[in-house]
């Protein structure tokens, strides 16, 4: 299961993929991003589908909540700082692994995709962009 949702026409977002995000299992998101607006945008277009949520500036404290805290989504920036992004997204699906859990559905926030890197993403453990 994936979810895409447009932000330059996020007024066309398929309702139904909206719907899953705000379902009875899915009530407080983790998002990674180092610029404090984009946090902002991303903190408010969740409140609107009726999420909590937090947010970290980088792979550390992110890393460190969720071993204090469960989530119910993760959205990470792909451009955080060096390599940040694609460690973090190993880091996290390895704990799971090791602690049993269940995969947390994690979105890959881009400003920009090219051809190929979507399945390399889903291949890291990326459940959508």
């Amino acid at each position: 299961m994936g979810i895409f949702i447009d932000l330059k026409n996020s007024e066309k977002a398929d309702s139904a993929k909206i719907e899953l995000l705000t379902g009875v299992n899915r009530r407080q998101a983790l998002i990674i991003e180092n610029i404090q607006v984009n946090q902002h945008s991303i903190t408010e277009m969740l409140n609107m589908l009726g999420l909590k949520s937090k947010a970290v500036c980088d792979a550390r404290d992110a890393l460190t909540l969720l071993t204090e805290e469960q989530f119910d989504l993760i959205l990470i920036d792909m451009q955080l700082p060096g390599t940040q992004s694609f460690e973090t997204i190993q880091r996290i699906r390895r704990a799971e692994a090791g602690l049993n859990h269940q995969r947390t559905p994690l979105i890959a926030v881009t400003a920009h995709i090219q051809n190929g890197e979507h399945e390399k993403y889903k291949l890291m453990g990326v459940n959508e962009l």
